[in-house]
């Protein structure tokens, strides 16, 4: 029969849509029964053209005259169930049929309705097929339904809104399966729900994500967010983030377990999916959210406030899944400020990175970890799909975001305790550069990873560098990430032809330091791209004729640059091996697209155009002869050229004898004169190209013919003739003039330099093996000493004429014109950087005296017996060295060698250094002392410069320390520290144990300290030889004692270093403060325990001082720590950690406390020292007060610090600025004496401080006022909470004074001025402390009687 319904149906439906086949419609639907219509739904539904029938049914059964009690609710009953049932309908027909069914929905009464969604809702909670199409039904008729003024429920009636809200609570309590809910959560997002209720909804679904798989998380995040269009918006990205790290990393856990091959169980457990689906999963809901927030969703918005409420916690926000979310989003052009953001984050964490280390209470609250963000970009880079992702995009703005940062100095640099720091209280040194050069560097490396990922992005960025490189002030970053760029994808770059042009056009607008790096780093492609060569040639030709000197200069650096990469010959492998590291950068080979003799006339050109540059002015020959050496170690085919173009210019200053023609190298203009010859650098140009060449041995060579053709044979030649002649001679054989005249004085400057620059050729030729040149060598010390004499001697009144005029300092290697001169004797500035003994000579003398005692040659025996005692000319090495390493830990380079080369020469320095510093026993003389000082500062710059600019050297330079050549495998570089740890710690127990002067040891403690403190800095604070340093340090504070306070302050500060960075609740702050204490002496001395001595002998009257500035320092770095910590309560998801960090930062304090408490008690007078205390103070309670504000409940550890607060510290605080009030009233009024005359007093510059402390004190006391109302809790400990602590003027008492009606036994005349200078206080104070408080107080009243006519001031009555 019911077959039968559906032929007639579809016969009806293929006849022609009139009038009258719709009366035959309605006549066949009619004539059926109740049951045959029933029966006949599933047929109808599996049918061909199933919606058109069930069409046909609704509209016959509406306009049926037959009253059919709910058929039409039945047969919708019947569709449904059967689109629950069967899989079999299409679903195209399926999404007709729901169409259909809705439209009729509205035929329906409430009650039917009712019925309908009841049926919807017992499918949902049976856990049948949400996948089906059906599921759309429940949300059109729910809606239909709540318009309903009145659905019947059980005799009861209701509203539709309010049996709709039943239906919601009923969802809210069922279990949806992991497979249902995509299907569930599209469902909920066509309801109307309370957000109230949508808040339950979704973490109801959150909570199943851990159960997804991959794929099954982007369609649930799309769905998803349509709920949380109006609350909770952020909710998800929280799961996910967890969801991702949780799946990849036990991804990763079974993927090393199935590599090694532990498991070979058939039926063992196999984790679905792989990090490609995970990421592709991650990817694709990252795009959901992104275009989800590009269309107006809020939660861009919210992200934007959550991202700017964790600044202060980057911890938490720099993860995988939120930084991916972050950058997409901030790709979008309405939520830039993201990316700021972000790098306040990146700012923020490096920061944090950098106290990490020195502080052990940070490490327990980061539980050890440690953030780094670069290898993070790195992972999310490497999961990159295509280069328009909006991840892509998020990566480049935020890369040229760091890379913008101009501060370079705004997060300060941890410095260190030595010979140049004299603050005590700074950190100790560091191995990475500032906060903003890391910022910079991974700005950097985000470009360099975004063109290795997308080579076709390299144009676009390096026009965008380009153009930022127009600003010449702040050029560095984006010049080193083109370098990085060049070195790493030459082949990306050479696609940028048109925007390194245009950055050689611009080079004559650059400065030199700036051109020679761009240069440097762009110089390797022109080999390869021949029109990029071309238009720098002609680019630095024009530079080469301007008139600015400097633009010439550049030239000469751009000319040089570009013969690094060219080469006359193809090296063979025994050239190459011979190229030492002495070079820069690592030799290769150029010839790929150039043959040798297109090299050859290419190289020959450029030194013809060089050439042409020892025509110019001095400073242009200046950069040639420095730069020179290194472009002969890269390319040592150069050398013979380079050799002759240089001796034939010396010759034009030498004279057929050899002797030096210095008024060649000196002109006169009128009242000026210049140097046009730096004749010093000029022959170490030739004796350091011949040198790092890698062909040493033509220095060998004893005799050399002098008709030799060889060019560089002549070179050694013609500067050994030289170097004879200047070493028989004396001053005396060099007219000079006067040395009072300008001119004169260049010209001593002039042949000091050659000295030097022979001196350095005789190390390097034989001085170490022939006594004769070892006598040239002293000979020739001995003369650039008596030269430097000379020119100290100017400007106090011997010699005839005139002193030169002193002139402005200019950069440096620059040669300045010196002014007119006056009749003032003035003493004279450098004109220009004298030459100073090469690293390589250094460490080949220093090397020899240390290595002289294995010799056995008569020659060398005798050799070292004359130099040994030559204690002036070893200083001379030693200061010279000291030099260079003082500028190394700043520029991370020594005259362009290689780390290699540094390595090398820096390990025999420093093995020399210190053998001296261990035999040096007994320092007789000045010369011995300031030897053994240079020694040990120099020792400890080279320390700090390798864990700077060099971490990964350190282990063979500490081994070289040793005299052993190269670290052994597997030994840890902490046992290598820990080695030369004692070297040290050997020294400066001699230098304290009392048999050296005191003005050594002054000297001398400084730089071993600091040496200490650097190497403390790499081991590990958590082990054994971190511990033993720091034990010795306290134990050396306790046995030694020392009154001179620039020995105790860098102990004291080693101290509480190692302590702060090992011990996360530093007690030794808290002894320290008791120490000062007994040392200063205390306000009340009657109640001082008698029993109480000091522990720390270094600590006593005369250090007491210093040690405060230490200790308030060191406490105040605690402070800071606690407020990098305050964010972090109630925000860390780790178990209980909130109430452990809360309980941590209120013992930190309590210890804070109570080294306060012993500082106030001690009888110290008002000065900088009081302003220590006073200004620790106000930081003490500020951080309180910020404290009490976020407490919630009143924690024990909470109740125990306002206890110890109030009774301990506020207390005696009280005591001690009252001390301090009483103290400047005896000193006030009273004058000076600065010789014959007396000047005002000093300001007190706690009359601002005082307020400052009594403000900071409310503020505390008003925070814990409004926890006690909060909690209900007592913590006042007997002190008034709500009375202010201000400073009221009593008028009635002032006026009573002021009448004479005290009981003073002085005049009345006296009386009347004292009560009148105690008026005009009080008024003063109040009126200061009127500054400080703003206008909270406010005029109440006038004064009475005499005190209106002192002057204007609020008063109160009382």
């Amino acid at each position: 029969m019911a077959v039968d319904v559906v032929r007639k149906l579809s016969k009806l439906l293929l006849s022609n849509n009139s009038q009258q086949q719709k009366e035959i419609l309605q006549q066949t639907i009619d004539t059926l029964s109740r049951e045959d219509i029933l029966r006949a739904v599933p047929d109808v539904v599996h049918s061909n053209g199933a919606p058109n029938l069930i069409r046909l049914v609704l509209e016959g059964l509406s306009n049926s005259t037959h009253h059919r009690d709910n058929l039409t609710l039945n047969v919708m009953k019947s569709i449904l169930t059967e689109l629950c049932d069967s899989e079999a309908v299409p679903e195209n027909c399926a999404v007709d049929i729901v169409h259909l069914m809705s439209l009729n929905s509205h035929d329906l009464s409430s009650n039917n309705l009712a019925e309908l969604v009841q049926l919807c809702l017992s499918f949902i909670q049976k856990g049948k097929n949400l996948r089906g199409k059906w599921l759309s039904l429940f949300p059109m008729i729910f809606s239909e339904l709540a318009k309903q003024s009145r659905v019947t429920l059980d005799s009861n009636t209701v509203t539709g809104a309010e049996y709709c809200d039943g239906v919601i609570s009923s969802l809210c309590d069922i279990e949806i399966a992991v497979d249902d809910a995509v299907a569930f959560t599209a469902v909920l997002r066509e309801l109307r729900i309370p957000a109230t209720i949508v808040h339950k909804f979704v973490l109801k679904l959150c909570a199943i994500i851990p159960d997804m798989e991959p794929q099954e998380v982007p369609p649930f995040v799309y769905q998803l967010l349509f709920l949380c269009y109006q609350s909770d918006h952020l909710v998800p990205m929280e799961h996910l983030a967890k969801y991702f790290e949780v799946k990849l990393s036990r991804y990763g856990q079974s993927a090393n377990l199935s590599s090694r091959g532990e498991s070979m169980e058939i039926n063992c457990d196999i984790e679905t999916g792989s990090t490609k689906e995970i990421s592709q999963a991650k990817a694709t809901s990252i795009f959901h959210i992104s275009r989800a927030a590009a269309t107006g969703h809020p939660l861009g918005k919210e992200f934007v406030k959550f991202l700017r409420s964790r600044v202060d916690v980057p911890e938490l926000v720099l993860v995988p899944f939120i930084l991916e979310v972050a950058l997409s989003l901030g790709a979008l052009p309405q939520l830039r400020d993201i990316i700021g953001l972000l790098r306040k984050l990146v700012q923020r964490l490096l920061r944090s990175n950098e106290r990490l280390r020195h502080s052990a209470w940070m490490r327990d609250l980061m539980l050890g970890k440690q953030i780094d963000v670069q290898k993070m970009f790195d992972t999310i880079m490497q999961q990159g799909t295509s280069e328009g992702d909006n991840i892509v995009k998020g990566f480049e703005l935020l890369a040229f975001d760091l890379l913008e940062i101009r501060n370079a100095g705004g997060f300060g640099r941890p410095t260190v305790a030595g010979p140049s720091i004299g603050n005590a209280s700074s950190s100790s040194g560091t191995t990475s550069g500032t906060v903003t050069e890391q910022c910079w560097h991974i700005g950097a490396h985000i470009l360099l990873q975004m063109i290795r990922k997308f080579p076709d992005s390299a144009p676009l960025i390096v026009k965008k560098l380009a153009e930022r490189l127009q600003d010449v002030s702040n050029d560095l970053q984006y010049i080193t990430t083109i370098c990085m760029m060049v070195q790493h994808n030459p082949l990306s770059m050479l696609e940028c032809k048109a925007s390194f042009t245009m950055l050689l056009y611009s080079m004559e607008y650059r400065g030199l330091v700036s051109a020679k790096r761009l240069y440097a780093g762009i110089s390797p492609l022109f080999r390869s791209s021949g029109a990029l060569r071309d238009s720098a040639f002609l680019v630095l030709r024009k530079l080469l004729h301007s008139c600015l000197e400097e633009v010439r200069q550049v030239a000469v650096v751009g000319f040089l640059e570009i013969l690094k990469n060219f080469r006359f010959y193809i090296p063979t492998m025994g050239s190459s091996l011979s190229q030492t590291s002495i070079s820069s950068q690592a030799t290769v080979d150029v010839h790929h697209s150039q043959t040798s003799n297109s090299n050859r006339a290419f190289c020959s050109e450029l030194l013809k155009l060089l050439q042409c540059a020892l025509s110019q002015q001095a400073s242009v020959r200046l950069t040639l002869y420095q730069n020179l050496p290194e472009v002969v170690s890269r390319n040592p085919e150069l050398l013979p050229e380079c050799i002759k173009m240089l001796r034939c210019h010396l010759k034009f200053f030498i004279d057929t004898e050899a002797i030096i023609q210095v008024d060649m190298c000196i002109t006169k203009d009128g009242h000026n004169s210049h140097v046009i010859e730096p004749l010093g650098h000029l022959i170490q140009a030739i004796q350091q190209s011949i040198l790092r060449s890698g062909k040493a041995n033509y220095l060998a060579k004893e005799d050399i013919d002098p008709k030799s053709e060889d060019q560089v044979d002549l070179g050694v030649l013609l500067i050994r003739k030289v170097l004879a002649k200047m070493a028989e001679s004396s001053i005396d054989d060099y007219l000079v003039g006067d040395v009072q005249e300008p001119n004169a004085q260049l010209k001593i400057q002039t042949l000091s330099s050659v000295c030097i620059a022979l001196a350095d050729f005789c190390v390097a030729d034989n001085a170490t093996t022939s006594v004769i040149a070892a006598k040239r060598l002293v000979g020739l010390y001995e003369m650039q000493t008596r030269f430097d004499s000379l020119l100290s001697e100017v400007g106090k009144g011997k010699g005839k004429g005139k002193a030169p005029k002193r002139t402005k300092k200019g950069q440096e290697n620059s040669i300045d014109e010196l002014p007119i001169t006056d009749d003032t004797p003035k003493a004279p500035m450098k004109i220009f950087e004298k030459c100073t003994p090469s690293l390589q000579s250094i460490s080949v003398f220093m090397g020899y005296l240390k290595n002289s005692t294995e010799t056995t040659a008569s020659n060398e025996e005798e050799t070292f017996a004359f130099l040994k005692p030559q204690i002036g000319l070893r200083l001379w090495f030693a200061q010279s060295a000291f030099s260079k390493y003082q500028a190394f830990c700043n520029t991370k380079d020594i005259e362009g060698l290689s780390s290699e080369s540094v390595t090398k020469f820096s390990g025999t320095i420093a093995c020399a250094l210190l053998l001296h510093c261990q035999n040096t026993r007994q320092v007789v003389d000045d010369r011995s002392s300031a030897m053994y000082c240079t020694a040990l500062k120099c020792l400890h710059d080279i320390i700090l410069g390798f864990c700077k600019h060099n971490p990964t050297k350190l282990s063979r330079l500490l081994t070289a320390m040793d005299e052993v050549e190269r670290p052994a495998a597997g030994i840890p570089l902490e046992n290598q520290i820990a080695k030369t740890l004692k070297h040290f710690k050997d020294l400066l127990n001699h230098l304290l144990s009392g048999r050296e002067n005191e003005d050594l040891v002054t000297k001398a403690v400084l730089p071993i300290v600091g040496t200490l403190t650097v190497l403390s800095d790499q081991l590990n604070p958590a082990g054994d030889e971190y511990t033993k340093l720091s034990n010795w340090t306290h134990d050396l504070c306790k046995n030694v004692e020392c009154r001179e306070s620039s020995i105790a302050k860098p102990l004291i500060n080693l101290l509480a270093h190692l302590s702060m960075a090992s011990d996360s609740s530093p007690s030794i702050l808290e002894e320290l403060a008791k120490e000062v204490r007994l040392a200063i002496g205390a306000l009340d001395e009657e109640n001082l325990s008698t029993t109480e001595t000091n522990k720390l002998a270094t600590i006593n009257e005369e250090t007491a001082a210093v040690v405060l500035s230490v200790l308030t320092a060191r406490l105040e770095q605690l402070i800071q720590v606690v407020e990098w910590a305050l964010p972090r309560i109630g925000i860390l998801e780790r178990g209980d950690a909130s109430p452990l960090v809360e309980q941590s930062i209120n013992t930190r304090l309590k210890l804070i406390a109570v080294a306060l408490s012993h500082l106030v008690l001690a009888d110290i007078s008002p000065g900088p020292n009081s302003e220590l205390i006073l200004k620790l103070a106000i930081s003490f309670y500020t951080t309180m007060g910020r404290v009490a504000k976020k407490q919630k409940s009143v924690l024990p550890s909470f109740r125990t610090l306002v206890r110890a607060t109030a009774l301990q510290l506020t207390k005696n605080l009280n005591t001690f600025i009252a001390h301090l009030d009483e103290k400047q009233i005896h000193e006030k009024g009273v004058k000076r004496k600065k010789g014959d005359k007396e000047v005002a007093p000093r300001m007190d510059r706690s009359a601002r401080s005082i307020p400052q402390l009594i403000y900071a004190i409310e503020q505390y006391n008003q925070a814990i006022l409004g926890v006690s109302k909060r909690t209900k809790e007592d913590l006042s400990f007997g002190s008034k909470l709500g009375t202010t602590r201000d400073f009221r003027i009593k008028a009635d008492k002032v006026n009573e004074a002021l009448e004479g009606n005290t009981h003073s036994t002085e005049s009345e005349s006296e009386s009347e001025d004292d009560e009148m200078e105690a008026s005009n206080s009080l008024n003063r104070t109040a009126q200061t402390e009127s500054r400080v408080r703003g206008t909270a107080r406010r005029s109440r009243g006038r004064g009475r009687g005499k005190f209106t006519s002192v002057g204007k001031a609020n008063t109160s009555q009382k």
